[in-house]
């Protein structure tokens, strides 16, 4: 992504974000930036962004830190980057993500789960409308006055959605909260032809709010 100036300069944007994670498991780091089929791309895990020593990360769907990796992270932030590579062999920082180790599960070791989408405009989108089940820390969630919310928006930094639905407006079901589980009522994506950024939020009734899901929608 990049930013055009009134000087008609480009400054590339790179975008961040921070999840969590327990030392020795898998982590999966969503990649919220366009790859295009004409680059080539490379992650790699550091404690500072200035070390010389790094871990070299598996690009797939996501950004992929092996448990075999994770185990050797002592706890604190480490910072995990993703790069492009032109054909000219040029390098751009695309994104930077900041993860949080530590060594016991918590609810805040629940990272968003990736997951990307296809529509048509005009269609009814009933992705999520077969029931979604929230667990923490391996345990199901009471949603007893919980609010969750679907956000689809033009980019992973803009704060204003351009189709928002909600539990506490309708659009979001959850027939028994002590299941966990709810469901996005299907609605119409009636958007221009272009890829959108989808996001699920839920706040529990002690007031602890996490985005638990985030991806890629693609109107065609």
């Amino acid at each position: 992504m990049s930013i055009r100036t009134n000087y008609g300069i480009d400054i590339l944007s790179i975008y961040t974000s921070e999840i969590s994670a327990i030392r020795g498991d898998t982590i999966l780091i969503p990649i919220m930036v366009e790859i295009k089929e004409s680059s080539s791309y490379r992650a790699h895990l550091r404690q500072n962004p200035n070390d010389e020593e790094y871990f070299v990360l598996e690009v797939e769907e996501d950004i992929v830190v092996t448990p075999n990796q994770s185990e050797l992270l002592t706890k604190g932030t480490w910072v995990a980057e993703l790069e492009q590579l032109d054909a000219e062999g040029d390098v751009t920082t695309l994104q930077r993500t900041y993860i949080e180790i530590s060594e016991d599960y918590t609810r805040d070791s629940v990272y968003p789960i990736r997951r990307d989408y296809v529509a048509i405009k005009g269609d009814t989108w009933d992705k999520m409308s077969s029931g979604v089940i929230v667990k923490i820390d391996g345990e199901l969630v009471n949603l007893t006055g919980s609010e969750i919310t679907f956000q689809l928006l033009t980019s992973a930094e803009s704060e204003t959605p351009l189709i928002e639905k909600s539990y506490s407006e309708g659009g979001i079901l959850v027939s028994d909260p002590s299941s966990g589980e709810f469901v996005i009522n299907p609605f119409i994506i009636d958007l221009d032809p272009k890829i959108y950024v989808w996001r699920l939020i839920i706040s529990l009734v002690d007031g602890y709010t996490k985005t638990i899901g985030i991806g890629f929608i693609t109107v065609k």
